[in-house]
């Protein structure tokens, strides 16, 4: 599914019409996306005056509550400032004092700052754990979310500690004195071969390879909707499979599921969650 991305001015009058050209959507399509800002509470809707048409402004006496229809009758107003998405579509409202751009590219950045001040990773997982609705509304938290979490710990990686003979590792005196055979010396023994420990990661992993493709896809989207630039992130492109090479949805989910099982580490669990 490819990110449609269009800029929107907050308090802003939009005509039914405008928001269909903006998005490219039919008069159902259009419905459905306004019936959804309504219930997230972001978008207003206000009777279609003369009056009307040139405030900058919202007062809670200008709100029309009502059902969406798709007739002329009314203004469509956003009311709020940042980025959201909602199915396909990513919305980027910038603030109503920018009378004269279109495409807000620097301010956007600024604005965005600001708001991820407010905003926790912790509070992020938290509306992804919501209803379905809720989940598909936070898509962009939750692909914010996977490339942060990246960038700041690396790949999921599982480690398994293996047993060497002579390698770099802490000295196994038990495992050496039991099964290696020693040279007698002055009454003193003598280890040629020592059994030592070390810790290995396995880059074929399933969860590594499935952690590296989602990251990569989760790039892929914010490229296509234009927003790699908005929140100043670099491409990541570091697997060349796609999703269907892990199995179908089911098995997936079964795997992950599996793993949370016997996974102890707070970050891992997170992380497995949110996959």
């Amino acid at each position: 599914m490819n990110i449609m991305s269009e800029y929107i001015r907050e308090q802003k009058r939009y005509s039914k019409e405008q928001l269909k050209n903006i998005f490219k959507l039919n008069d159902e399509e259009f419905k459905d996306l306004v019936k959804k800002l309504k219930a997230y509470g972001v978008l207003k809707m206000v009777n279609s005056t003369p009056t009307q048409k040139n405030l900058t402004d919202l007062t809670d006496e200008d709100i029309e509550i009502a059902d969406v229809d798709i007739n002329d009758e009314y203004y469509y107003v956003f009311t709020f400032v940042g980025v959201l998405t909602v199915g396909n579509i990513v919305i980027k409202c910038f603030p109503k004092y920018l009378l004269t751009k279109k495409n807000p590219l620097e301010e956007m950045k600024q604005v965005l700052k600001v708001l991820n001040k407010y905003n926790s990773k912790e509070q992020i997982i938290n509306l992804f754990n919501g209803d379905e609705e809720q989940r598909a509304f936070n898509l962009l938290s939750i692909i914010l979310y996977l490339i942060n979490d990246y960038n700041e710990n690396g790949v999921y990686i599982n480690q398994q500690d293996i047993i060497e003979t002579n390698g770099e590792g802490e000295i196994l005196w038990d495992n050496t004195i039991n099964e290696t055979f020693a040279i007698i010396s002055n009454n003193r023994p003598f280890y040629i071969e020592l059994q030592t420990t070390n810790t290995v990661s396995d880059d074929m992993d399933y969860f590594t390879r499935l952690h590296r493709c989602i990251v990569t896809e989760c790039c892929n989207k914010l490229k296509q909707g234009g927003l790699l630039e908005i929140f100043e992130i670099e491409d990541i492109n570091i697997s060349e499979e796609c999703i269907y090479d892990f199995g179908d949805i089911d098995y997936i989910l079964y795997r992950l599921q599996r793993e949370l099982n016997v996974q102890f580490v707070t970050r891992k669990q997170r992380l497995l969650k949110t996959l």
